[in-house]
């Protein structure tokens, strides 16, 4: 039975720590400017990339930190590693840590891949033994033997992360700090971390990890934070902390939206959660629609396996003699998850003339992974076979997945599985 959280040894006491930076908004790039100037000192303002943060990172766990680009991730990650100086607050470390932060940071450009990993191992002050130990091993797994003895300024960004990940988890770190440099490896390695991070916490290291990859930190964290504004605005389950920063994030494309005039009522639909992209000939024009639960009601935000409801009011404005009405399913990467239209059901819609209208119900189980979702809609005129676009809304609507049933992978194809045995 694991030991309450508070009972548990502390491997990274955070506290109170401030860090800012100074945004300039003009420079002066030499003393003439500075005479021109009349002496005045370049504008800037104050950043706090952290703001006041204090945590404790208990050993054996993994976290994983999620926020939008600027929230201080990555600024928390340095300061745990050393790399930088807080203006004010501590913070203590108990082990070894090894970082993968910016991409070929750490690495002389000029000296070969080899030449680099003993001076790697000198930073994380292992001696040259030790180092010779590990060698093998290293260059094994980044796969970079043809390529080891040449100056690192030669490789390329995904050589670069090979080699900066096999140095860091061969090194037998208490600690392992990743930031969002696994992203650009191929899938292949990207699969080999990940099975070497398992290991890791399967041997009890701490792990702390940033990502974008909501799948990834639910997967392979225990604990999640989100941050804000320099600010650790919520921590605790994974799958909690990410329907959080789901919902941080609607909130204020609502709010971009409302300050930046875009907000725009169709019959009483909210558009606010909205991207708005809006083409077509003119032929026909989507006048309503909403995203309705099993009851009819109007929701953005549903559980995995919910029954839900697409409704979409067209009125048309010039003939259309083949009219299809579609919807398509996109995950928050933009990739196509499903389409369906009425041609391809079989259901052919009566040609229409100016001053008709039509109302389509997509019903469909939503057996999504937890996450952010969006529904393009469109209707095309496929006279000819030709899908002549007359009105397309992509990601006219966006909702949340929240947490229900687990799903393994993006969507669960609720398959039906026989087995046929002897004996």
């Amino acid at each position: 039975m694991p030991k309450p959280r508070e009972q548990e040894a502390t491997a990274i006491k955070v506290e109170h720590v401030k860090k800012k930076y100074l945004l300039y908004h003009e420079r002066h790039d030499s003393l003439k400017d500075l005479i021109l100037s009349g002496g005045r000192r370049a504008k800037y303002e104050v950043l706090w990339a952290l703001d006041d943060v204090s945590y404790e990172f208990k050993r054996g766990h993994t976290y994983g930190l999620i926020g939008e680009n600027g929230c201080g991730k990555s600024t928390l990650l340095k300061a745990i590693a050393n790399i930088l100086r807080p203006e004010s607050g501590t913070v203590t470390v108990d082990g070894r840590i090894s970082a993968l932060l910016e991409l070929g940071a750490g690495f002389h450009p000029d000296l070969s891949g080899r030449e680099n990993i003993f001076l790697n191992g000198a930073i994380l002050r292992l001696s040259r033994a030790e180092i010779e130990a590990r060698f093998d091993d290293i260059v094994a797994f980044s796969e970079l033997e043809e390529f080891i003895d040449m100056p690192v300024k030669s490789y390329s960004s995904g050589m670069y992360m090979r080699l900066a990940f096999a140095i860091a988890v061969n090194v037998d770190p208490d600690i392992l700090l990743i930031d969002e440099v696994l992203a650009v490896g191929d899938v292949a390695f990207q699969r080999r971390c990940f099975r070497r991070i398992k290991e890791y916490q399967a041997a009890g290291k701490t792990i702390i990890f940033v990502s974008h990859d909501a799948n990834a930190v639910k997967d392979l964290c225990d604990e999640a934070l989100l941050l804000d504004h320099g600010k650790i605005v919520a921590s605790g389950l994974p799958m909690n902390i990410v329907s959080a920063y789901f919902e941080l994030l609607s909130k204020k494309e609502a709010a971009r939206r409302v300050k930046s005039g875009e907000e725009t009522d169709v019959a009483g639909d909210d558009l606010s959660a909205a991207t708005q992209k809006r083409y077509g000939f003119g032929a026909a024009t989507i006048k309503e629609y909403a995203f309705l639960n099993a009851a009819g009601e109007p929701v953005k935000s549903i559980k995995s396996g919910d029954r839900v409801r697409v409704r979409v009011k067209v009125e048309f404005n010039d003939t259309v003699p083949n009219p299809v009405v579609g919807m398509a399913l996109h995950s928050s990467t933009g990739l196509d998850i499903y389409g369906v239209n009425n041609a391809y059901t079989g259901q052919p819609i009566a040609p229409k003339n100016s001053g008709d209208w039509l109302e389509a119900e997509f019903v469909w189980d939503a057996w999504l992974r937890e996450g952010n979702y969006s529904i393009s809609l469109g209707i095309v005129d496929l006279t000819d076979g030709t899908a002549t676009p007359a009105d397309r809304w992509v990601d006219a609507i966006s909702f949340d997945v929240a947490a229900g049933q687990e799903i393994i992978g993006l969507f669960d194809l609720r398959a039906d599985i026989t087995v046929t045995e002897n004996g």
